[in-house]
């Protein structure tokens, strides 16, 4: 996504205290539902603890000295994807002292054989930022990507690998701790047609067992008016409103095919889950297991057959990009395009299409519905701004060249001066829908006739054909409906406050300019709020994937929270109480209030982003500049150097050809600053409201 706000010499000065706030962590701390393994390496007993190789996704014995793994493993390869090769992650640690070994203090430590290999070289280069010498019990590197291709048999078939690990820790004493453990790479289990998915496979081996019992989605009085079992659970299923009532408001469909992530069964299944939308299933039961919750992520993503059997196994994963059809038009509303773009041999694309609506008049949207193929990181549709700016008596939009100053096609963003344009609405799930609800609401979105739309997707490249692709549907309304015009949050200003060294975790935070003001938001020219109360129709979030967490609050104006009660959201990590919390970058809870929380001019609508580089997700990479200086700039720091905003993050590389004829040509861990890249991150809290035409209680009228 792109921000838009100028960050000036205030915002730089108070950004100075944010940026002192670091959190390291020893890797005892991660959460329990990955597992971690820490293997010694080998060596006498007495000095095998100096250091150790952890490992996410493995549980092997502790003095095991092997890792196995099968492509395609949905814990263990940490790309999850039958690609030909296993992901692992690990990560150095030191003094591992258990009741065998004595005390030491580690002075050095170093990888051996990195020369040709970029992932040892990049677990070596890691080490730099582990302060020497240490005798601080479980400290470690940063976490790293170690990735082991599939050999290939003489008639093509694939065949298992491995890679070896050898690294040294050495005492002040002298003391060394010589290590050696092995990585092996297995291929996917064969399919077999007897244990492949259907929609019959999964009614028998998951919802009979766990879900459809009397009192529950049995045939019997069924929980939902759901039923699991039977002809009649498939049309209950697929393509059906859910029945709860924050999900229906917000119009969530149980299973939306070709879209997992947007399926509402997925949610209850994995617990991710927004105040009204219930209890997560199987209720009062053990959670399903990950192959199953996988099975039938498999069949959505294939686009929920009613009897076709999809891809693979119960294990595993598709290697090829599913893509859906193109969908129909909303009945009297208006359909645009972005044409398909292949992504080829690029680790991703982000740009923008220039599209017209085509309504003949001036228009209210009530609903907006995205469609695209899976391997979309987001979409956003933005709106040109529609006035007479040149003064010349004729709207801008409407001049015969408009469309004619801008690039045909799929382009870069900057060609199309897209800020001049304005966020109307956005997606990171293959399927999105937005319904303001007018007809209950009396709110809607204005558009200017025959609206000129920027189109801006990014796609990442998870599969080896990935093609880029969105349509859009605008369902219009009739304005006698039209009570409140909807207003869009999109505030970015917490971007300006990301940076994350290597190996470190770190918030970014910021408040919501449209309510309340400050000098943050006065320096980032931001304008001030345009009534004495707003009506809070929605909030979600948009991070990237080293982000960990994103919470908002409201504040009253001495800054105390407002609490909602029950209606807030638990944190999963410490069951505290928020407006909104969010854990999953790529498919973000979407918050609806009806009614909405009616807000005074004055209060603070907060929100911080928890980012992690290199502690529980692998550590951001850059291009070296400078000898010895880690690369990536925040905003703030560009600012205070004269630079573009925009521009601090590091040049993307994962080894060191990606840096050739760049700074020192070596690609090492960077910190990780605000960048457009999935690979770089943000902190943006998206949402939905309108000012209210007077006191409170206009706001309902």
């Amino acid at each position: 996504m792109r921000a838009h706000e100028r960050i000036g010499s205030v915002l730089a000065a108070l950004a100075v205290l944010l940026l002192t706030v670091r959190t390291g962590r020893a890797h005892d701390q991660r959460p329990d539902d990955v597992p971690v393994s820490h293997l010694r390496g080998g060596g006498p007993a007495g000095e095998d603890c100096l250091a150790g190789v952890e490992v996410v996704g493995v549980a092997v014995p502790p003095r095991a000295r092997n890792v196995v793994c099968e492509d395609g493993d949905q814990v263990c390869d940490r790309d999850g994807l039958v690609n030909g090769q296993c992901e692992f992650w690990l990560r150095l640690c030191f003094n591992e002292f258990d009741d065998r070994c004595t005390v030491a203090e580690v002075g050095a430590a170093r990888v051996l054989g990195a020369e040709g290999d970029r992932d040892v070289t990049m677990l070596a280069r890691a080490l730099v930022h582990v302060d020497m010498p240490s005798s601080v019990p479980g400290v470690c590197g940063p976490l790293t990507t170690f990735t082991i291709p599939l050999g290939e048999r003489r008639n093509g078939s694939p065949r298992k690998a491995r890679k070896v690990l050898q690294s040294e820790a050495t005492a002040i004493d002298g003391t060394v701790d010589a290590d050696r453990v092995k990585l092996l790479c297995k291929p996917p289990r064969k399919e077999r047609r007897r244990n492949a998915i259907t929609f019959a496979s999964i009614q028998r081996r998951i919802f009979a067992r766990q879900c459809a019992f009397s009192g529950c989605h049995g045939p019997v009085n069924p929980q939902a008016d759901l039923v699991l079992v039977g002809e009649r659970a498939y049309d209950d299923l697929v393509d059906r409103l859910a029945t709860t009532a924050a999900a229906s408001f917000a119009g969530k469909k149980r299973v939306v095919p070709g879209a997992p992530s947007t399926s509402f069964l997925m949610d209850k299944l994995g617990g991710q889950l927004a105040p009204g939308e219930g209890a997560p299933m199987p209720l009062d039961r053990a959670p399903l297991r990950p192959d199953q919750l996988e099975a039938i992520r498999k069949w959505i993503l294939a686009g929920a057959p009613r009897e076709r059997a999809v891809g693979g196994t119960f294990e595993g994963e598709l290697d090829q990009q599913p893509r859906i059809g193109a969908p129909l038009p909303p009945p009297g509303g208006y359909q645009v395009k972005l044409d398909p773009v292949p992504v080829g041999d690029l680790p991703e694309t982000e740009g923008c299409q220039l599209v017209r609506l085509g309504n003949p008049d001036d228009v209210f949207v009530q609903k907006w519905e995205m469609f695209m193929h899976e391997g979309s990181h987001h979409f956003i549709l933005r709106a040109f701004r529609c006035t007479d700016a040149d003064g010349d008596g004729t709207n801008d939009c409407d001049e015969p060249d408009f469309d004619a100053r801008f690039p045909r096609g799929f382009r870069p963003c900057e060609e199309f001066n897209h800020l001049s344009s304005s966020f109307l609405v956005g997606a990171q799930t293959p399927h999105f829908l937005v319904d303001y609800q007018t007809p209950t609401t009396g709110v809607a979105l204005a558009l200017h006739r025959n609206q000129p739309l920027l189109l801006n997707s990014h796609y990442t490249n998870p599969f080896s054909d990935t093609v880029a692709e969105v349509w859009v549907n605008a369902t219009p309304v009739d304005e006698s409906l039209v009570r409140h015009r909807a207003r869009i949050l999109f505030e970015t200003v917490a971007n300006a406050f990301i940076r994350v060294p290597p190996g470190e975790k770190a918030p970014a935070a910021a408040q919501a300019c449209a309510f309340a003001e400050s000098p943050i938001c006065d320096a980032a020219g931001e304008p001030r709020p345009a009534a004495t109360h707003f009506a809070l129709l929605g909030v979600t979030s948009h991070m990237h994937k080293r982000s960990l967490k994103f919470v908002s609050d409201l504040h009253d104006s001495a800054g105390n929270r407002l609490s909602r009660g029950a209606e807030d959201m638990a944190d999963p990590a410490d069951g505290s109480r928020h407006l909104y919390v969010s854990t999953e970058y790529s498919d973000p809870v979407n918050l609806t209030f009806w009614p909405p929380i009616i807000v005074t001019a004055g209060q603070q609508l907060q929100y911080t982003c928890s980012l992690d580089n290199g502690v529980d997700t692998p550590v951001k990479l850059g291009c070296e500049e400078e000898p010895g200086q880690t690369p990536g700039r925040s905003i703030v720091e560009q600012v205070i150097a004269g630079g573009d905003q925009f521009a601090g993050a590091a040049r993307w590389c994962e080894s060191d050809a990606d840096c050739a004829g760049f700074g020192t040509e070596r690609c090492v861990p960077a910190n990780l600053v605000f960048g457009f890249r999935a690979d770089d991150d943000m902190c943006i809290l998206p949402g939905l409201f309108y000012p209210c035409p007077g006191d409170a209680a206009s706001c309902l009228e």
